[in-house]
């Protein structure tokens, strides 16, 4: 996940999360995972607080392929200049 601001011509910040796994995407818009239950406490994340900020457009959560991530290049392997998608 990447996160980035944009700020528009009258100065308000959007913060934006681009996003390649759509298993995440599915869990943030849901606010809940049963694999995830214990997250709050390990992580101190706590998913259904975060799900609300996005309901309510504080954040924006938008679906990057893999191939336009350009951290993904350390963290994924690659076909020649290729990456997995």
């Amino acid at each position: 996940m990447k996160v980035c601001t944009w700020q528009d011509q009258a100065g308000s910040l959007e913060v934006i999360f681009l996003e390649d796994n759509q298993v995440t995407i599915r869990i943030l818009d849901s606010g809940r995972s049963p694999s995830f239950r214990h997250i709050d406490k390990t992580q101190r994340l706590n998913l259904s607080w975060l799900s609300e900020q996005f309901k309510r457009k504080h954040f924006r959560l938008v679906y990057v392929g893999s191939s336009l991530q350009a951290a993904d290049i350390l963290t994924k392997p690659g076909v020649g200049n290729r990456l997995y998608d």
